[in-house]
């Protein structure tokens, strides 16, 4: 431990990957970009994950094992400076706007929610606002301190059944 009186200044592009026993004795100061890289970057992020949310409605029908790899896959960014608690989410935000769409395609002749992206008509009305519940509820779980992998995995198997009920 410093002296009393003595502060180290750490800097780390992603914070969660620092060692728990150190992020236990800092204090966050979290620097924002300059705005118009943030937006750029968020687009990017935003378009990734709504591929990955796509992929994801692919692979339902198939093996668990599939899904639980996907669940695994999301990992921190270094180079981009994104957190994979920061994708779980954004990729769960994107995820709800498919069911959404699933949902009022059943009502509505064209929607795009997705900006104009084909969405695979996993679920039927019914199982896509029981999935879109579901969904909501995952995000304000990866938004509190939780372990994202292990959240994804439970989601994916979550899923997964519900697409089976319905066959």
């Amino acid at each position: 431990e410093p002296p009393e009186g003595v502060y180290f200044i750490l800097t780390a592009p992603v914070g969660d990957s620092l060692l728990q026993t150190i992020l236990s004795r800092v204090v966050w100061v979290r620097l924002r970009e300059r705005a118009e890289n943030n937006d750029t970057a968020e687009r990017e992020l935003r378009t990734e994950m709504t591929e990955k949310a796509l992929h994801l409605l692919k692979i339902l029908s198939g093996d668990l094992g599939s899904a639980l790899v996907f669940a695994g896959s999301f990992k921190d960014d270094k180079k981009k400076n994104i957190t994979a608690k920061k994708q779980t989410i954004c990729f769960l935000e994107q995820l709800l706007l498919c069911f959404r769409e699933m949902l009022a395609a059943e009502y509505l002749p064209e929607s795009s929610l997705t900006d104009g992206k084909k969405i695979p008509k996993v679920f039927d009305a019914a199982k896509a606002l029981e999935a879109a519940n579901l969904t909501e509820e995952y995000i304000r779980m990866a938004k509190s301190n939780i372990n994202t992998n292990l959240l994804l995995n439970v989601l994916c198997i979550k899923l997964q059944d519900l697409f089976n009920r319905q066959v």
